[in-house]
């Protein structure tokens, strides 16, 4: 069976739900604005009852995080993995990463301003998981009302998904991953690749740009990526070697 990606909007980051006959992957549950129309798409294209159901992050950004307890408590049985990064993050051995200050006024606003959604409203808010906010004063703020059941790392398989590898790609952030079947040969980038120009690039707004340069030149040397679904800006389907496009920042 050919996997089925599929893109969700409405939140802040890029959400896609993948479909395959016995399981469903999402990935990336920006906010609870989102999660209304991943149930509408569910209702519209139910699983199996006897599918897994498994939420899947990128990376422990709360533009990516902020609604995974507002999709649980609507959807029962579904598990929730991260990187093994974040287990650090949670019990306090680790600290999430700051971007240096000059990310912050050179790379993020151009960014930010190329966006769908901006402002959220104060219900959504509500809503929300307040975790991975990447500024001093509330990178502490950690702690989530849920389980996570898969702790991951570089080459594990996705639970209930074997052909989906997770490829660690730090940079943006130190946890952050992304997710590649090799059959079809199909990358979801998180914020490690965007999309806001046409042909992807490279994100600047990096806790260290240089350590996400290694990490896109390793995927670059070992992967003909022909579709390419990015944390922000539209996917790039049915390319060839779409990795070669990528603008890089030298």
């Amino acid at each position: 069976m050919v996997d089925h990606v599929s893109l969700i909007g409405g939140g802040f980051s890029n959400c896609y739900l993948i479909s395959q006959e016995n399981s469903l992957i999402i990935v990336d549950v920006g906010s609870s604005e989102e999660v209304k129309n991943i149930l509408r798409f569910i209702d519209k294209f139910p699983p199996k009852e006897s599918s897994s159901i498994l939420i899947m992050s990128t990376h422990f950004h709360v533009d990516h995080v902020a609604g995974i307890s507002y999709l649980l408590d609507k959807l029962h049985g579904a598990e929730v993995a991260f990187h093994k990064k974040v287990r650090g993050f949670m019990n306090g051995k680790e600290r999430i990463g700051i971007p240096p200050v000059l990310a912050w006024f050179g790379n993020l606003p151009p960014l930010y301003f190329q966006l769908n959604r901006h402002v959220p409203s104060i219900l959504e808010i509500r809503k929300d998981n307040k975790v991975g906010i990447p500024l001093p004063f509330l990178r502490r703020m950690v702690s989530v009302r849920y389980e996570v059941r898969h702790w991951l790392g570089d080459g594990d398989s996705l639970p209930g998904a074997p052909d989906w590898k997770v490829i660690s790609t730090p940079g943006h952030t130190t946890d952050s991953l992304c997710l590649w079947h090799e059959k079809e040969k199909i990358l979801i980038s998180g914020d490690t690749i965007l999309n806001m120009h046409g042909n992807g690039e490279l994100n600047r707004f990096c806790c260290d740009y240089s350590e996400i340069k290694k990490s896109f030149t390793d995927l670059k040397a070992s992967l003909n990526v022909r579709s390419i679904y990015p944390g922000h800006g539209s996917p790039i389907r049915f390319g060839n070697d779409l990795l070669s496009n990528v603008a890089v920042l030298k």
